[in-house]
């Protein structure tokens, strides 16, 4: 039986979840909204380099209040709850405890993935829609990009919590419908909470998924007595309507190149997303950060160059200085510890 401050917790994790993506998420599009320079590319990398900057700490804040929800919960279930330090290495990854930062998208930087709003802004400009339409499909893309970065920091960080307590077992995928506008969950993520996960196993995601997870242990699976609670009040308040739906719902479970394992709707869709996926070659924390280093060294000395003419790109110019001096800081961390 599910005690009433497990569900608390739950429910309050929840809601603490979804205001940390909502509040990273207004930051951003503050910072994109006035943005009209698509064509310079200098300026769209420092664009790139704030939203980073601001992700990370969005990313932080996610994975402390991650930890801090599994902490809560394994005193509920009285499971003794790991030390930070205890890291485990993951396919040839550097993982490393403290300041330093790790971005959880295979193969690719932070600096690359936020210049994506840029490309969708061009691309639906090159389409022919009016520059309205377009702004909206890019703040469309910066939130996703956004959300999903936050969501990845948190499954990671319940890995390692899970992977390195013996006496979980597994986990299950805990549904929201009370955060949905209709009261119900998706159909992907219905499916989905019936499946039990291995500890070390990453969780399926998908685009603005607001589950969040339970811990298994050999006494106890909360996870699937909250769920079908909830799948219980579903079908009840819908008279019994969706309960053939939902439970006719395909699920795939996708590897995606990026984003590691994805849920899709169906074998067709999942085929899609399989040849979407781009194969990427795993990259080092300290790989990343030189590659994002290079990047932004040279466009910063464009900008330089052009704020000693006169032009006023002083704002981009300290956004790019700023974040090469994060990178900096990181890179000598990593180097310290080999």
């Amino acid at each position: 039986m599910i005690s009433e401050q497990l569900l608390k917790l739950i429910e309050m994790q929840a809601k603490l979840v979804g205001g940390l993506s909502i509040q990273t998420i207004q930051m951003l599009l503050k910072l994109w909204g006035p943005f009209r320079e698509w064509t310079d590319y200098d300026l769209g990398v420092a664009q790139a380099a704030r939203s980073a900057t601001t992700v990370e700490a969005g990313m932080r804040a996610a994975k402390q209040r991650e930890r801090a929800y599994l902490k809560h919960v394994y005193k509920e279930l009285r499971i003794p709850m790991p030390t930070d330090d205890v890291i485990t290495s993951d396919g040839g990854r550097i993982i490393i405890p403290g300041s330093v930062d790790i971005y959880f998208r295979e193969g690719v930087t932070p600096l690359e993935v936020y210049q994506r709003p840029l490309e969708e802004f061009r691309y639906w400009k090159s389409t022919g829609v009016g520059e309205r339409e377009a702004l909206a499909k890019m703040a469309q893309r910066v939130s996703t990009i956004a959300d999903t970065d936050l969501t990845l920091a948190r499954r990671e960080e319940t890995r390692k919590v899970f992977n390195n307590s013996p006496e979980v077992v597994g986990y299950r995928r805990v549904i929201h419908p009370e955060l949905s506008e209709d009261g119900t969950s998706c159909g992907l993520c219905v499916v989905a909470s019936t499946r039990v996960y291995d500890s070390g196993e990453l969780m399926p995601i998908h685009d603005e998924c607001n589950c969040s997870v339970l811990p298994i242990t050999a006494d106890a699976d909360p996870g699937d007595e909250l769920n079908q609670d909830d799948l219980n009040a579903i079908y009840e308040a819908a008279g019994g309507n969706t309960s053939g739906d939902l439970l006719k719902t395909k699920v795939s479970f996708v590897a995606h190149g990026e984003l590691g394992p994805i849920i899709s709707g169906g074998n067709r869709q999942g085929s899609k997303q399989r040849k979407a996926a781009k194969d990427r070659s795993p990259i080092t924390a300290e790989e990343s950060i030189e590659k994002e280093l290079h990047t932004l060294r040279k466009s910063s000395d464009k900008l330089a160059a052009r704020a000693a003419t006169g032009e006023d790109v002083r704002r981009y110019l300290t956004w790019q200085r700023d974040r090469i001096s994060i990178l900096e800081r990181r890179l000598i961390a990593i180097r310290r510890q080999k």
